[in-house]
């Protein structure tokens, strides 16, 4: 990989594509004193944009690939904003939340290259930590048919082995009520997003004790 901007793929989207991502936040409520966990912040190309908004110690984000969040922090986002902001970085792939009392969770582009078991096993850890109010927007690949559990990939984000995952509406929502989630469809969400994109809004029902 020759750019760290690479990792997400498209770069050419990088810019635009962070942008919409933001701003589809504040169209669903993000304010500066929410505390918010970025799922998979990958080269910060969302990130860049949510933390200098955000209030000091709320921008939360789990990313397995150190070496990417390390280049992005160098060349994304001034120092003085890291000072003032104090972002925190946790760097493991098994969906280990440290945190807990979010407001707003995302995980964008993240269930693309995971299985069902890793997404459920993401479900599973967020119900623990989450508010009812809590609002959880994660993105997935749509079709239109069920595609084969075997072509489900493992929770991988090397920029080489990237192989998409496809759910379809019933599928996911099914996993979802599964895990104590009511879930929607985002209908607006072709407004900001290109290709097969549909973005589901998740709130726990029940807080799981």
């Amino acid at each position: 990989m020759n750019h760290y901007r690479e990792y997400v793929g498209y770069i050419e989207d990088f810019e635009e594509t962070g942008l919409q991502v933001f701003n589809f936040l504040l169209d669903h409520g993000l304010q500066p004193n929410h505390r918010f966990l970025d799922i998979g912040c990958g080269c910060l190309r969302i990130g860049r944009h949510i933390i200098p908004y955000l209030d000091k110690n709320n921008y939360h984000a789990i990313e397995p690939a150190k070496e990417i969040i390390d280049e992005a922090i160098k060349n994304e986002i001034l120092d003085e904003i890291i000072q003032e902001k104090n972002p925190v970085f946790t760097h493991q792939s098994n969906f280990s939340f440290g945190i807990d009392n979010l407001d707003f969770v995302l995980a964008y582009d993240v269930f693309y290259h995971c299985g069902k078991s890793q997404l459920e096993q993401c479900l599973r850890n967020l119900h623990l930590i989450c508010k009812p109010k809590t609002k959880i927007f994660i993105s997935v690949m749509w079709s239109n048919t069920i595609v084969e559990e075997s072509k489900k990939g493992p929770y991988q984000y090397k920029h080489s082995s990237h192989s998409n995952v496809w759910y379809t509406t019933d599928e996911f929502m099914g996993i979802a009520s599964k895990n104590g989630y009511k879930c929607m469809e985002i209908n607006e969400s072709d407004i900001y997003f290109f290709g097969c994109r549909i973005i589901y809004l998740l709130q726990p029902l029940v807080r799981m004790i």
